[in-house]
């Protein structure tokens, strides 16, 4: 494999695309070291706050998401007092874990296979904006790759205790996201493909799956240990399939945005693939002998890497939203697959070199700095809705601090900036309801159903002192207020109990993904 490398004509390409990636890598890192805790993962953080209070997830915390999406908001909020930039440099931390579970499947190719595969997987990640920083679906798409590197490591190695880790990985990826469960059955490759010569394998299977269902029973575990078992079940059979069907993006919209921004490479790639199999063809001459060659170690590794992109694609499409951060654990692992088999491309003749060379270059002169340069221009400031209505609480109530609206406070809110803002001003909120999806979607579904007498004698035991109204529902609307026409009897007693005190609406603009969107608006009502 060396003296391949040695002897490859465009082996200098490699040492000029190094800088420019780096490069670009840097300058995003330096552009965005100041990115706020937001989004989804203030909510988790939020969770992980009222834990420590003595809240119970899925019993006294209305949330809907598996044990292992709390674990790095419990770690970093419980390690650093800090909470926006602790949080970046755990993002960019899993960045670095990233490359290095790449690095780790494509060392026998060298090390630029992976540079090219990692410096990319953080520029899209970045390019994906401010909302992506430490989303889970990234977390578990690092895990997978670390996960796969210690499953590769054992298959070279005939080590089982490796093959355990990457059981352990797995299960953790599943109990942030379970769509991510079918990459469990990347240890069946190591089996079938190796079973005959490598007595050892079926040892790493029976690890492999130990290891998942240590992670999965260790999760139900705490469950009962917090004693919320009952609603766990809940969650998961009532609340978690409810939320999935709802807010589908067309599918017109999910297969164009899959493989955005990197549908060039992945046409590219279909026509080195193609070009270098006819080649090997004719010069094996059978198919037996064709497959013959392909059965080796470095076939199998490439096989593992292609379901693994192909799973990541599936679990993608399942959730039927389109959202960037579910294409990570595909992005993580067709980038390796692309890039070693351009890297193995740029040593053959014809098509296959030419194409390979130009989807290398493309990809780190144009793909790297534009990503970085878009990510750079990102706003990073606080969002308007959080640090508005920290300011409104404080005044509207007529509290002299924070403590005096401390349990006073009930968002209406999913994702627009209610939670974020709480978390940031470490208020517990009046009740565990965490996502209003569940009170102003039509009624009918079994979950609306039975969540809104259930908050409504709540709320009316003990009025909070304040409501914060979002304007948008998630995930698909209405907007402009209208989800409390969608419950006309919470809104009526709304009106006879509360006075309108503040509306804030925003005007500007704010890019902190894509295009320029004006942040949504609030209400916040007053206890009369």
């Amino acid at each position: 494999m060396h003296e391949l490398r040695t002897r490859d004509p465009l082996r200098w390409l490699q040492f000029l695309l190094v800088p420019v990636l780096v490069g670009s890598v840097a300058w995003f890192v330096g552009k965005t070291i100041h990115w706020p805790l937001t989004g989804d993962a203030s909510l988790m953080h939020y969770v992980t706050f009222l834990m420590d209070y003595g809240r119970a997830p899925y019993r006294d915390i209305g949330d809907m998401n598996l044990p292992m999406s709390y674990a790095p908001s419990w770690v970093v909020g419980h390690l650093f007092a800090a909470r926006d930039l602790p949080w970046r440099l755990y993002d960019l931390a899993l960045l670095a874990v990233a490359g290095a579970g790449m690095y780790v499947i494509a060392r026998p190719y060298g090390a630029f296979p992976a540079l090219w595969a990692g410096c990319l997987f953080a520029l899209i990640h970045g390019r994906d904006g401010v909302l992506q920083t430490g989303q889970r679906d990234y977390a578990a798409a690092v895990l997978l790759l670390v996960g796969v590197a210690c499953l590769v490591s054992a298959m070279r190695n005939k080590q089982g205790w490796l093959a355990g880790c990457f059981g352990v990985c797995a299960g953790a990826a599943t109990m942030i996201k379970p769509t991510l469960c079918m990459f469990l059955l990347l240890a069946l490759v190591d089996y079938f493909e190796r079973r005959v010569a490598d007595s050892t394998a079926a040892r790493r299977l029976l690890l492999a799956i130990a290891g998942w269902l240590s992670v999965v029973v260790a999760c139900v575990l705490w469950v009962i240990a917090r004693g919320s078992l009952r609603e766990f079940w809940y969650m998961v059979s009532v609340v978690a399939p409810y939320h999935a069907a709802i807010g589908h993006a067309p599918t017109e919209f999910l297969l164009r945005n899959s493989l955005s921004p990197l549908a060039a490479l992945v046409g590219a790639w279909l026509v080195v693939r193609l070009s270098v199999w006819f080649t090997v063809r004719a010069r094996v001459g059978t198919t037996r002998q064709a497959e013959h060659r392909s059965g080796d170690a470095s076939a199998a590794e490439r096989r593992m890497l292609l379901l693994g992109a192909v799973f990541g694609y599936a679990s993608y499409l399942v959730q039927q939203r389109g959202y960037p951060y579910h294409r990570y654990a595909l992005q993580a692992f067709l980038l390796l697959l692309l890039a070693l088999d351009f890297t193995d491309g740029l040593r053959r003749s014809g098509t296959a070199r030419w194409l390979s060379a130009a989807a290398l270059v493309w990809a780190a002169v144009v793909l790297a700095p534009v990503s970085a340069v878009k990510a750079g221009r990102y706003e990073g400031r606080v969002q308007p809705f959080r640090s508005a209505l920290e300011a409104d609480l404080l005044r509207v109530s007529g509290a002299s601090s924070v403590a005096a609206v401390n349990g006073r406070v009930q968002c209406l809110d999913s994702i627009s900036g209610c939670i974020a803002a709480l978390d940031s001003m470490r208020l517990e909120q009046a009740t565990g309801l965490l996502y209003d999806e569940f009170l102003f979607n039509p009624g009918g579904a079994r979950v609306i159903d039975e969540a809104r007498p259930r908050f409504l004698a709540e709320v009316q035991q003990h009025p909070p002192l304040m409501f914060v109204v979002s304007a948008p529902l998630f995930p698909a609307g209405p907007d402009g207020y209208k989800k409390l026409d969608q419950w006309p009897e919470f809104r009526n007693w709304l009106s006879a109990h509360y006075a309108l005190e503040e509306e804030r609406t925003f005007t500007v603009p704010l890019r902190v993904a894509g295009w320029p969107a004006v942040p949504p608006g609030y209400r916040l009502y007053l206890l009369k």
